[in-house]
């Protein structure tokens, strides 16, 4: 049982999100809000698609990203919000009404998400594994006059991974959708192919991805190929690499967990 209950958890954290989100038990319509100028206001429709009455906690974010190109989220009273909090039945639907209250935007855009948080709720006596879920809803609050300008830069490999640099110059965020990476040898010649997936880059903000690389074959790459895609756009970007066997080492996966008693855990199905 423990076992399962992990490999369902890597499973929720896997998968992408279409454009009607499942979590769990509640379905979230749209899965992300874009304000035009002069737009003030909207909503989010949640629906309980499960068989038992679920309490959802709600909460709103700044959105950034830090050096890394990582996600960073603050408490924000930007965004307003109601309910805070609501229980739904069986089949039942709550509409979630937003409104920003910042002064309009003018070069840049501004985001944030909507965190539903679903309570984990336990009958008296019951011994179950129960799954907090959360879910974060981008908002994206659009400028004027929107410029797309993004380049990459600094092909590697590291931890076992052919890495790259993503830059977003623009004054929107953008969308990787993904990574096609070919693998060369010392003569040119074609090893390996490999695929990796993508994330959001804020306005003004750096990222970094990584494809997994073959292991047998990572130390034998001369040269990495790589092609990122960022909606109907793409470019292409080569370099040499001079990989060592610690630089193809993936890093260790960390220590298994015990056997759960009432564990709570949580799936972000955020993309």
């Amino acid at each position: 049982m423990a076992s399962y209950a992990r490999f369902l958890l890597a499973v929720l954290l896997l998968v992408p999100v279409p454009l009607q989100a499942l979590a769990g038990s509640f379905k979230v319509v749209p899965v992300r809000l874009f304000l035009e100028p002069g737009e003030k206001t909207a909503v989010l429709r949640i629906t309980n698609e499960g068989k038992t009455p679920i309490t959802i906690q709600v909460s709103a974010k700044t959105w950034h990203q830090d050096a890394q190109g990582e996600d960073r989220y603050e408490d924000t009273k930007d965004i307003i919000f109601f309910p805070r909090i609501f229980t739904m039945q069986p089949e039942g639907a709550q509409v979630l009404r937003i409104g920003l209250r910042t002064p309009p935007v003018k070069d840049r855009e501004l985001t944030y998400r909507i965190f539903l948080e679903e309570l984990p709720v336990t009958a008296p006596g019951q011994m179950v594994l129960k799954f907090a879920l959360r879910m974060g809803v981008p908002i994206f609050i659009e400028p004027p006059e929107q410029t797309k300008k993004w380049e990459l830069r600094g092909i590697a490999i590291d931890k076992g991974h052919g890495r790259i640099e993503v830059t977003n110059s623009g004054n929107r965020h953008i969308v990787v959708t993904g990574i096609d990476l070919k693998g060369m040898g010392a003569n040119g010649t074609q090893l390996y192919e490999a695929k990796g997936n993508g994330w959001y880059v804020l306005s003004g903000h750096t990222r970094a991805f990584g494809v997994r690389l073959p292991k047998d074959k990572c130390v034998d790459t001369r040269r990495l190929a790589m092609v990122v895609k960022v909606g109907n756009d793409s470019k292409d970007f080569m370099g040499d690499v001079s990989p060592t066997t610690a630089l193809c080492t993936p890093p260790k996966p960390p220590a298994k967990p015990g056997p759960p008693q009432n564990v709570q855990s949580q799936a972000i199905p955020e993309k």
